[in-house]
């Protein structure tokens, strides 16, 4: 089912959004034998994915989840891609309930490590959260506390075709770049962590062609796929329609570099460890790395109008307890029955 496409991606062809959506209908649906999906994806691979491509997967991706029941509007995701190897702490999961604790409704889509030792849903587990919440459940969360966490696995049951070969293969496919961009509460403003330059590029303009109110991608110059405390980042944003790409610095903001080894994680118990002490005021690299990353989110979203603002609102957040009340009234209720 898939001979015909493999054929055209091993010639060099871009395949046209209708074809994209043809091949992963198949896939998604279980229709293809594992052997040529695994020569599909390593043949985009070597060709290199296109935006359009990507957008086209992205769709179908969308059309398969489970969806939310309700829809809120002015919600933010904030992940990586992953497979930066760098076995950093979990950022964009502590910066997610800073955020929140700045006022700004956060959907978290995340999934079990892949490419680090914890991932978002690693550490929320081990943190005591109920990460397995229905959709309903989900977004009661996202209305009532301001914050909820998608589990990939709940709501991408078309997965179950390509995990296990993702798997076998071993190696970064589109399927690393699908994950934020299917996000199933559908947010109007993204940040997204890429893992190196060229896929920070095409992501944005990925973005761009699905038509997303808002979207900034980033890449850490040492490799990260957050924003870096550790040196330049490369950020390039939509806005408008319009794609802008700059670079930024700790030091832009009065902020000091650190080196890698001062972000760097461990096990999901050592991630949840780390983030309850920034959420209770410990001070260091680590709570720095996750001001910066979320005073860019709150620019993204409007909440700050400078970068520089949105330090100022994180660092409060985390200050005044904001952050650590979300994520105790988050974990709680997560566990709790609620009628629905």
């Amino acid at each position: 089912m898939l001979k015909k496409y493999i054929k055209k991606i091993s010639e060099g062809q871009d395949l046209n959004k209708a074809e994209m959506i043809d091949a992963m209908t198949s896939i998604m649906e279980g229709n293809v034998s594992p052997e040529q999906v695994s020569a599909f994806l390593i043949a985009m691979k070597m060709k290199k994915e296109s935006p359009i491509e990507i957008a086209a997967s992205a769709q179908v991706m969308m059309e398969k989840a489970t969806k939310l029941p309700v829809h809120i509007d002015d919600v933010l995701d904030i992940v990586g891609t992953g497979g930066d190897c760098l076995n950093t702490f979990n950022i964009s999961t502590t910066s997610a309930f800073v955020l929140c604790g700045a006022g700004v409704h956060v959907a978290k889509h995340g999934n079990r490590g892949v490419s680090s030792k914890s991932g978002s849903a690693d550490t929320l587990e081990a943190l005591h959260v109920n990460i397995s919440l229905t959709p309903q459940k989900a977004a009661y969360l996202l209305k009532t506390v301001g914050i909820t966490f998608l589990f990939a696995q709940v709501y991408h049951q078309s997965m179950k075709y390509v995990g296990p070969i993702r798997k076998e293969l071993g190696i970064k496919t589109m399927f690393n770049i699908l994950g934020p961009l299917s996000n199933p509460a559908c947010p109007d403003t993204y940040v997204i962590g890429a893992y190196n330059k060229e896929m920070a590029d095409m992501m944005i303009r990925v973005y761009q062609e699905l038509q997303v109110k808002r979207a900034i991608v980033v890449h850490g110059e040492n490799g990260m796929d957050e924003v870096s405390l550790n040196g330049p980042t490369y950020i390039t944003e939509l806005k408008d329609d319009k794609i802008i790409s700059y670079t930024i610095q700790p030091e832009d903001f009065g902020m000091r570099s650190c080196e890698l080894s001062d972000l760097i994680g461990g096990d999901s118990e050592e991630n949840a460890s780390i983030f309850m002490d920034i959420l209770q005021g410990r001070k260091g690299p680590k709570r720095d790395a996750v001001i910066l990353n979320s005073a860019l989110a709150l620019y993204a979203h409007h909440k700050a109008d400078t970068i520089a603002d949105g330090i100022t609102l994180a660092k409060q957040s985390i200050d005044t307890k904001a952050a650590l009340h979300k994520f105790e009234q988050f974990r709680e209720l997560s566990n709790q029955e609620v009628a629905l």
